[in-house]
């Protein structure tokens, strides 16, 4: 029972609906919370596959931020393709040494003009022309004034591409000069000798057709020995001198994100004489022409390796015999020696007077175009290794004009 005092105390106003909302009520009750559904097998996997969607189109999102070309270009391992032009003397060179009339070196009125002007000025062809020996191996040749060696390479300023920094084109035209270096100066390799240094410097993804192209050499522009390097047969011919005379040029760019291409084009000069020459033969020196026109590729990879990737060489040699098969050495043909030596035409370029030696009495008249023979002998057209204005001949044979 409820005395006086605790009905006076006790609320007679009830609480309005906006009283009851405000902050100083609070629920006498607390609410609970509804208990979570449990997650069925079904549901599991669902959550699982949207998880891996989501990362999968998360993937995708990125890769495309990263490379907006799509997915990185592959390119299949790289070959060396290989074009061997001989050059013969004029008149036509058998292997021998010897003129020949295959193909035809001249035409009728060209033999009868130069037969003319024999004989009417006798000491045109007694006076020898200074030529070629064993204390001047390059004299009266073009190559005179050419640097010696590897100081004949030459490299560009090393900038920095779109994609390639200075360092990476610095380090990329180091290693083609060493490649240039080892393949066409050090007299080891000149020789036949070891091809480890320039086996060295290669991708190793080109080791097998290297190594094919120096142990099965062949003139299919796939395995020859001659497109990856210079080589004279040792038990034919002998450095006159270990001077090899360069000249020419090296270009670089970028070709896309992934590469830089250096072609390089040099004409290389060696003085030769036989390897078993006696009397006059030995005393025999002949400035054999190499120009040779190489293309380079790097990757980021071959530029931290230090290694290139030797993609095509267009290579011009002689004197050569046009029929002589040079995939596995460069085969001089010496001119044969005659009674009375004879001043021989100049090559376009070489200085009044200075001339490449040539066999046979001449009138100092510029060599005439050579013409495919009725026999079916390659034809053959002028081609002067020593003009870097023109490009790499094409073709199966030329004249060193």
């Amino acid at each position: 029972m409820f005395d006086e005092s605790f009905v006076r105390a006790a609320p007679l106003q009830e609480h309005s609906a906006r009283e009851r909302l405000g902050p100083e009520h609070r629920p006498a009750v607390r609410r609970r919370r509804p208990d979570r559904l449990p997650l069925t097998k079904g549901g599991r996997r669902l959550s699982a596959l949207l998880v891996v969607l989501l990362m999968a189109f998360g993937t995708a999102i990125y890769l495309g931020l990263q490379r907006p070309n799509n997915a990185p270009a592959v390119y299949p391992p790289p070959r060396l393709s290989t074009v061997l032009i001989p050059l013969t003397a004029a008149p036509y060179l058998d292997a021998s040494g010897s003129p020949s009339s295959s193909p035809s070196s001249t035409s009728s009125s060209a033999s009868a003009s130069s037969s003319a002007s024999s004989s009417a000025s006798p000491s045109a062809s007694a006076s020898p022309s200074a030529g070629p020996s064993r204390q001047d191996p390059f004299a009266g040749t073009p190559a005179e004034d050419y640097r010696i060696g590897k100081d004949g390479i030459s490299l560009p300023k090393a900038h920095g591409t779109t994609h390639f920094t200075a360092d990476e084109v610095f380090r990329s035209l180091q290693v083609a000069k060493e490649y240039l270096i080892a393949a066409n100066i050090d007299p080891q390799a000149l020789m036949g000798g070891g091809t480890q240094d320039v086996r060295a410097l290669i991708d190793a993804r080109q080791y097998k057709q290297f190594d094919a192209s120096m142990d099965h050499p062949s003139d299919d522009g796939q395995n020859t020995a001659t497109g990856w390097l210079t080589r004279f047969d040792p038990n034919r011919v002998a450095l006159a001198t270990d001077e090899v005379r360069v000249d020419g040029s090296v270009v670089l760019r970028e070709l896309n994100q992934d590469y830089l291409e250096i072609t390089t084009d040099h004409t290389y000069v060696y003085g030769l004489a036989r390897s078993h020459g006696r009397g006059r033969d030995a005393q025999q020196i002949l400035p054999f022409v190499i120009r040779r026109e190489v293309t380079m590729q790097f990757d980021h990879d071959d530029v931290k390796a230090s290694t290139v990737r030797v993609v095509q060489s267009v290579v011009e040699a002689g004197p050569q015999a046009c029929t002589t098969d040079s995939s596995a050495y460069f085969h001089p043909v010496f001119p044969a020696l005659l009674p009375t030596a004879a001043a021989s035409p100049s090559p376009s370029g070489a200085k009044s007077g200075a001339a490449l030696p040539s066999p046979g009495a001449g009138s100092g008249s510029p060599s005439p175009a050579v013409s495919p023979s009725s026999s079916g002998s390659p034809p053959v057209t002028s081609i002067n290794p020593f003009d870097h204005r023109r490009s790499a001949a094409g073709g199966l044979c030329g004249v060193l004009g």
